[in-house]
């Protein structure tokens, strides 16, 4: 029986090629692609579109100047605090009321000239009699008559002071009514701008978006074909 060698070596070589008609718009397409991202030899400067962002509008700006203007000096605080602070202070000193003064004043005074005259043609006048019982009399026309008024008139007070919250609410609602019309403009405004952005990457991207597509047209029309060849060596006998 014939003794058989095993070649010391084989060599296969693959060779995939498109095909001859394909091979022209290969070398376009490399080209294209090279001139677009690398134009002579460099790299393509930034040149997308940025994202933009709506200011604020004058409606916007003006409310909020408003409303900062009117932050912590509203005219409503001042007075209900003002208010109340006047009215401790006359509580705790236990002076009669500033507000009561003249109107007491005004009914005191007659009641304190009668007492007096009185007084002054019985001979009692500046004894500590006649002084009692003017006190009293003044005392009783107080919290008969005056006092009532002045609770009642502090009771409306304390009601419009509750009620101070409520008006310093309000009193912001138009420029609260012009921030919020201010920013509906301002959304219409950011919605514009976004669209702009858009269009402006579409068409930035437009070229990069046709290389792409013939890229996987070129892709498609390679096939799968290819030259195999294999080399053994001089003299490799088998057999």
């Amino acid at each position: 029986m014939g003794g058989s060698s095993t070649p010391s070596h084989v060599t296969q070589t693959t060779t995939n090629q498109p095909p001859a008609y394909v091979q022209p718009y290969a070398t376009q397409y490399l080209d294209t692609a090279g001139n677009l991202m690398m134009p002579g030899g460099n790299i393509t400067p930034f040149n997308q579109p940025l994202q933009t962002l709506e200011g604020f509008n004058p409606m916007q700006q003006t409310a909020l100047n408003q409303i900062s203007a009117m932050g912590g000096q509203n005219p409503y605080i001042t007075n209900t605090q003002n208010y109340l602070q006047n009215q401790m202070q006359q509580a705790a000193s236990g002076q009669v009321p500033s507000s009561i003064v003249p109107w007491f004043q005004a009914a005191a005074d007659p009641i304190s000239g009668q007492m007096r005259g009185a007084a002054l043609q019985s001979g009692a006048f500046g004894s500590s009699g006649a002084q009692a019982a003017e006190s009293g009399a003044l005392t009783d026309l107080a919290e008969k008559m005056f006092f009532p008024a002045w609770q009642q008139q502090q009771q409306l007070g304390m009601q419009a002071a509750g009620m101070q919250p409520g008006m310093m609410q309000a009193s912001y609602l138009p420029s609260q009514e012009l921030l919020q019309a201010g920013g509906l403009a301002q959304q219409q405004g950011q919605q514009q701008r976004n669209i702009d952005y858009q269009n402006q990457m579409a068409q930035a991207n437009w070229p990069y978006e046709l290389l792409n597509r013939f890229g996987q047209i070129l892709g498609m029309s390679m096939g799968s074909g290819g030259v195999s060849t294999v080399q053994i060596p001089k003299g490799g006998a088998y057999g």
